[in-house]
């Protein structure tokens, strides 16, 4: 395919514009993305932070159940 015909294909999207446009939110999504896999991974190990005591604690005869 050449330049030109690419341009054809892709239509308004290859407008500077939308260029801009698709770029800035493509950086949003991955700022935004990473945060919330920082947090995501946070409750995860908390959460197992919590089952492993109270396994132990269960194991242990100790436990709240």
């Amino acid at each position: 395919m050449t330049g030109s015909a690419a341009v054809l294909f892709a239509g308004p999207i290859s407008s500077p514009l939308m260029l801009v446009v698709a770029a800035i939110l493509v950086v949003l999504v991955l700022v935004f993305g990473r945060g919330l896999l920082a947090l995501t991974w946070r409750v995860v190990l908390n959460a197992l932070a919590i089952v492993l005591a109270l396994w132990i604690l269960a194991a242990l005869g100790i436990g709240p159940f």
